[in-house]
């Protein structure tokens, strides 16, 4: 059926159609260059085929002491405040304390025998009073 056509196409017609041919093969391969964006490099990272990013922008990177550097304080005090209601500490009565206070812990110190009143958090079985302490 596609001989009978060709064979029914005129010398011009057969011309016309290998070019045509031609062409929509040559297009495929550029479209496919062309679909293909070329990575942009970015100027403060550059991104490796793992996804790693690395900041080096071939610039050899020293440190210096904040001293070192030459400072200068911007800083200009106009004088201005910030007042207004919204700047005002409300008026507020503190609520009452309602937790007991601590009672000390009477401990006995394991190298004088001396009884010693101490804080809780402090209480051990093997307690030692600051003067034995001190004298390690």
């Amino acid at each position: 059926m596609l001989d009978k056509f060709i064979e029914s196409l005129t010398a011009e017609q057969k011309m016309a159609l290998i070019e045509t041919l031609s062409e929509s093969i040559e297009k495929p391969a550029e479209a496919k260059k062309e679909q293909r964006p070329e990575p942009v490099k970015s100027s403060s990272a550059d991104i490796g085929l793992d996804f790693t990013v690395s900041k080096d922008n071939g610039q050899v990177k020293t440190r210096i002491p904040v001293t070192e550097n030459k400072r200068f304080n911007t800083f200009t005090d106009d004088g201005t405040e910030a007042k207004g209601t919204e700047f005002k500490t409300p008026d507020i009565k503190p609520t009452e304390r309602r937790r007991q206070p601590t009672k000390m812990v009477e401990q006995k110190c394991t190298k004088c025998q001396n009884s010693v009143k101490v804080h809780p958090t402090h209480a051990r079985e093997w307690y030692v009073c600051d003067r034995c302490i001190g004298g390690r």
